[in-house]
């Protein structure tokens, strides 16, 4: 049968296993090159099959054993091993180290084959982590505009406002609030068209445009984007007529006279684009021809006044 004293001190030992193990204190080395500097505690090797990655993390994509960089950092690490430490944190309800910053490495010291990595354990809350998460992250060229917009999002709600955000970035407020406007106002099967294809979309000013336009035209435009490789110039002249609409459908008038809706029909042709706009919410497909019809003789006669926006 077995006593208080000996469960006692069976789960004072499993504790013991369980916690994160550190090496023994060492003394502070009095000549060398490392004279006078106390060890780092947090520093330690960790079992590689202990670490999970953050499902949280900012990056989202290009981090695994599929991406070229991972495989050609494996490379360097079976040559050179890995120097650099994972940061983590300990998770004492699921006995497990989270990966905190470093997944590329994480990925890639798998791939080689490592059984064992160095690591940094730290204590953080949710929003340090992921500001450390962006500091790691942000100035990376990959980065995807959706990745730090959902990014800047928790932050904001983990207390941050947008002039703190502009200031941890290095960037300027107007940045930050279209990078805010981009993951916000991106429907759903636009946002799944832009990781289908993130490689097309590096750019945060056209998505920011895109953003902007009605919720039912905002997969044509991407595709626009995509296939016919537009510039912004181009994009904003598509999307300038539709701006109202979506502002009138998402409530945003802040207390002015809500307009009358308009029917907007944009056509791309080769060197410019052609918009069409009624005063009544729709049009059929014989009126827009008599409207067009309309404005070519009246362009060819020069009697039609025309009015032109500086580009």
């Amino acid at each position: 049968m077995t006593t208080a004293t000996e469960q006692q001190a069976k789960a004072t030992f499993q504790d013991a296993v369980r916690r994160p193990q550190r090496p023994e204190p060492q003394p502070v080395p009095e000549h060398g090159p490392l004279a006078g500097r106390r060890p780092d505690k947090s520093l330690f090797l960790l079992p590689l099959d202990r670490i999970r990655p953050d499902p949280a993390q900012v990056r989202t994509r290009n981090k695994t054993a599929r991406d070229e960089e991972v495989r050609e950092l494996a490379q360097s690490i079976k040559t050179l091993g890995l120097e650099n430490p994972l940061t983590v944190r300990y998770l004492r309800d699921h006995d497990i180290y989270q990966l905190i910053a470093g997944e590329r490495r994480f990925a890639a010291a798998r791939l080689a084959g490592l059984t064992e990595v160095p690591v940094k354990l730290i204590d953080a809350t949710e929003g340090t982590i992921r500001r450390l998460q962006l500091h790691e992250n942000i100035h990376r060229a990959d980065l995807t505009p959706l990745e730090l917009g959902n990014a800047l999002v928790k932050l904001l709600d983990d207390g941050e406002t947008p002039d703190s955000l502009a200031t941890m970035l290095c960037k300027s407020p107007a940045y930050v609030q279209k990078a805010l406007t981009v993951v916000r106002h991106l429907t759903t099967e636009a946002r799944e068209l832009v990781d289908a294809h993130s490689g097309r979309f590096p750019s945060m000013d056209l998505l920011y445009e895109v953003a902007q336009a009605p919720e039912d035209r905002q997969v044509g435009l991407l595709t626009q984007l995509k296939d016919n490789h537009l510039t912004r110039r181009e994009l904003r002249e598509i999307v300038a007529p539709l701006k109202e609409i979506a502002k009138t459908a998402r409530g945003s008038t802040r207390g002015r006279k809500t307009r009358p809706r308009r029917s907007t029909h944009v056509f791309p042709v080769d060197d410019a684009t052609v918009t069409v706009v009624f005063r009544k919410p729709t049009a059929t497909r014989d009126e827009i021809t008599r409207a067009l019809r309309q404005a070519l003789a009246g362009l060819q006669s020069g009697t039609l006044p025309e009015t032109s926006y500086p580009g």
